[in-house]
């Protein structure tokens, strides 16, 4: 697989539509598994079946055989669950951890997400999350100057979740800006603090003030 090649999570909800993969398809697929956190409830079931088989996600690594002609590097597969954890595990080393890759039977895959179908996807959410940070990056460096730093950090925070859609060059813009904002936030305390010890001193002033005139009249 070569370095272009990304491994793009889209969105289980959109599976039921995934192209199908023909019934004994010949051949072995080596498989790398999704993240866990990527399924619910367990990962993907099939309905209405007396022996509902609990489906796994996994990319393509290398299809063997007839199988690759359908599936290629980087496509994103359905296949039962037992068939992923039951296939051919592969060696581990200091530099290379093979622990979610396997190889299974190409009659074993159901439903295929091709990789160019997964990049489209990825391309239209990265315009996306372009398109909302530069409408939001004005908006959180204004907030922060004008002391709402709590609610700029959670916008902040809610952008940089979206990280792997942004360019590196977003990604360090809003690095600066977390600084900037925490600064802000440090001159806003300062200065909040400066302007209460001030209405202390003017109020104990005008105190002292008052009570000087009430003995001065007091004494006329």
């Amino acid at each position: 697989m070569t370095e272009q090649t990304k491994w793009i999570k889209t969105p289980l909800s959109e599976s039921i539509n995934w192209q199908d993969v023909p019934p004994d398809l010949k051949g072995r697929v080596i498989l790398k598994r999704w993240p866990a956190d990527e399924h619910t409830a367990g990962g993907l079931i099939i309905p209405d079946q007396q022996d509902r088989r609990v489906m796994g996600c996994a990319w393509v690594w290398r299809a063997i055989g007839e199988a690759a002609k359908i599936l290629c590097p980087g496509d994103s597969v359905i296949c039962p669950e037992t068939c992923i954890g039951a296939g051919l595990h592969f060696p581990s080393d200091a530099e290379h951890d093979l622990s979610d890759y396997r190889e299974i039977a190409a009659e074993d895959v159901y439903h295929v997400l091709p990789y160019a179908e997964a990049l489209k996807w990825f391309e239209a959410e990265c315009d996306k999350v372009a398109s909302q940070y530069a409408e939001e990056y004005p908006r959180i460096r204004l907030l922060a100057e004008e002391g709402q730093c709590p609610l700029a950090l959670a916008m902040h925070q809610n952008l940089t979740a979206k990280a792997q859609y942004l360019s590196a060059g977003m990604l360090a813009s809003l690095k600066d800006l977390r600084n900037d904002i925490h600064r802000m936030a440090g001159e806003h305390a300062k200065r909040w603090i400066a302007e209460n010890d001030a209405k202390e001193v003017a109020a104990k002033d005008a105190l002292a003030k008052e009570r000087a005139a009430l003995v001065k009249s007091k004494e006329n």
